[in-house]
Order: structure tokens, then sequence, then C-alpha cells
């Protein structure tokens, strides 16, 4: 089931990125000044819309599914389109000169591919910068699919054990914080790597868990009451979370996935709206995730290229980030996600049969 107003929002927030990144490197915005803050305000708000819609849909994703089923169709759904993107970014690292190809580069690329390379580098080390926020995804279906196994047979616990999922997320944050010593989310010890990378994660995972309390509380999961107490249970953790960047986190992070969450809300409420479904919304949907990984690449091969031409690189990125990630979406994404779905499907009718097995005189036995 597609909600064409998120899917929309998903082709916006991809682009609103791509713009973020593209004006900082074409006009070489100085950190600080009013320029820089509105590019990465509107930057940040996109991130914080893929959050909430991630939030959202993947519990959609596991009625449907197991919790193993699921996990095989993220696997499916991700890591054809990230490899390709940190292939890309390798090319055009070795190509302008800025990475040497040799075992440390390959080593850091198998990490980043991983999406699990914060448990061993720290974040300025990585070859494809925007692998920070699927690892921050990934980690997040690991929980949702974990919890999900468990409200797939208890479905009356669910509240109460979203309530201690929640008490689990903060004592692992304490942890994380106190032994990490109060350090820069942006800085991670090579000491504490692990716990290092926990926090940094711990410190979106809760927003998303808003996506999550919100499409419990739309299809009736949930009371209204429920719901406003999960709901300030996760805001407070999110807020926790914020320590030790208060002043980053309140001047940009707050007002931006503040304004993220009004706008997710608003398309909720407003999901009919023939405004989500015209054809610019919709392509960009369908291209959203090849297009966020590989702007980055197509951006810094043309910065090079043409580093003194505001217009070429403009009109560049304006041709080639749609192209490419059009090429991917039907060369790559699009058949492997229609072959998992295919392989779910016969998964599916496979199970059906070995739980009704007919028998003789018209009997069916449940294995």
């Amino acid at each position: 089931m597609k909600i064409a107003s998120l899917n929309a929002l998903r082709g916006i927030a991809a682009f609103l990125v791509a713009a973020d990144h593209l004006t900082l490197i074409v006009y070489k915005l100085i950190a600080g000044s009013l320029s820089f803050y509105i590019a990465t305000f509107f930057g940040s708000f996109a991130v914080g819309l893929f959050f909430l819609i991630s939030g959202f849909v993947i519990p959609i994703s596991l009625s449907k599914l197991t919790s193993r089923q699921f996990l095989v169709q993220r696997i499916l759904r991700i890591y054809p389109v990230i490899i390709s993107a940190c292939l890309l970014r390798l090319m055009v690292e070795v190509a302008t000169n800025h990475q040497m190809l040799n075992w440390k580069t390959l080593y850091i690329l198998l990490l980043n591919m991983s999406l699990f390379s914060g448990f061993f580098i720290t974040i300025p080390e990585n070859i494809e910068p925007i692998v920070w926020t699927l690892a921050i995804e990934v980690k997040f279906y690991l929980l949702v699919a974990g919890l999900y196994a468990i409200f797939h047979m208890q479905p009356r616990l669910r509240y109460s054990l979203i309530i201690s999922l929640i008490t689990f997320l903060v004592a692992i944050l304490y942890v994380c914080i106190r032994f990490t010593k109060g350090m820069a989310l942006s800085v991670m010890p090579d000491f504490v790597p692990l716990l290092s990378d926990l926090r940094f994660a711990l410190a979106y995972i809760p927003f998303m868990f808003i996506g999550t309390a919100l499409y419990l509380y739309k299809f009736k999961h949930i009371s209204h009451k429920k719901a406003l107490w999960l709901l300030v249970a996760i805001l407070f953790v999110y807020v926790m979370a914020a320590n030790p960047n208060w002043t980053i986190w309140s001047q940009k992070e707050l007002p931006s996935y503040t304004l993220a969450l009004l706008t997710f809300v608003a398309a909720l409420h407003w999901e009919q709206l023939s405004f989500f479904r015209n054809r610019i919304f919709t392509f960009l949907a369908s291209i959203s995730f090849p297009m966020y990984a590989v702007h980055s690449s197509i951006i810094f091969a043309l910065h090079y290229r043409f580093p003194d031409s505001t217009t070429l690189q403009l009109l560049g990125s304006l041709i080639f980030i749609p192209l490419i990630a059009y090429l991917v979406h039907i060369a790559i994404e699009n058949p492997v996600h229609i072959w998992a779905k295919k392989r779910a499907f016969r998964n599916r009718d496979l199970h059906n049969n070995k739980v009704v097995a007919p028998l003789a005189g018209g009997q069916q036995a449940i294995s």
C-alpha cells in the first residue's frame, strides 16, 4: 500500500538533499553564514522527512511479511543500489586523484557497502559520505523487525513493548554517553567505536519511532490517549539524545525536524490531494533512493571537471543526477525489487501449502 502524499514527500526529500549538497559545493558556502544555514537547514529537513517516512511505512511492510522475509527484502532493496553508489564514488575519487586504489581504500569501501562502517572507522574516513543515514536506517530495521517478531505472537503487548523498548534505548543511550565521555557526535573515538556509533544512531532512531507511533494511531492499533503518551515518551528520548550537542541541535536540527514533523502530519491529513499525484513528484519518488545514493558523486565529479563554472556545475547536476538515478532505478533497483516480490509471493505460497495439507476424504490437517 502506497500513500501518495508520503510517496511525493520521499521524492521531494531526495531532491532537497541533492540541492543542499549542490549549493554547498558549487557556491562554496562558509560555515556560520546565513546562506550556509539555510542550505543545511533544508538538507536537515529532508533527512527528517526520510526518517519519519521510514518509521511510518516499515510497519506496513512488516504487516505483510515475517521478520525474516522483511529483512531479506530490505537487504535486496538497499544493498544493490548502495553497492553501485559506492563503486561509482570510488571511480570518481580515483579518477580525480582524491583516492589511491589500495587495500586500505578497498577495505573502507567494503565497510561503506556494509553500512556498518561506523563500528570500525570514523565518519570523515568514509569514501561515500551519504552512508551515515542508511546505517541508521538499517539499525532501525533490525530493531523494528525484532519488535514485530514479538508483536506477531502477542499483539496485545504492542504498546507496553514499545514503552519497554524506549526504556531500553534510554539505558543504552546513557551507557554510550557515559563511556564516550561527552564527546561530540561527530567525533568517533578510536577506543569505543561501537559505543560511539550506537550513540550516533540513537540520536536519530527515536525520531523515526515518531513515524511508527503515527502509523499505529492512523491505523487504529492504539488509542488516542496511548498515542499521545507514546509520542511524549519518544520525544523525551529524542531530546535527551541531543546531549551534549544541545547548542547545535537546538539551532538547526530542532527547528528543521520540527518542520519535517509538521509537514509529515499535514501530508498524512491531506493524503488524497491531487497535488501529490502529479508526474514530477511521481517521477522523483520512483528515483528517490538512487538519486540520494548517487548525487554526491555526480556533484563532486562536475565540481572537479568545471571548478570555475557555476553554470556548468548546476546544469550538469540537473541533467546527470536524475539521468543516472533513473538508469540505476531501471537497471538495478526495479529489477531486483520485482524479483524480490516474486520470491516473497512464491515463499508465501509454499508456506501456505505446508500449513494446510489436504488428506484423504477431503479432510485437511494443520501441520
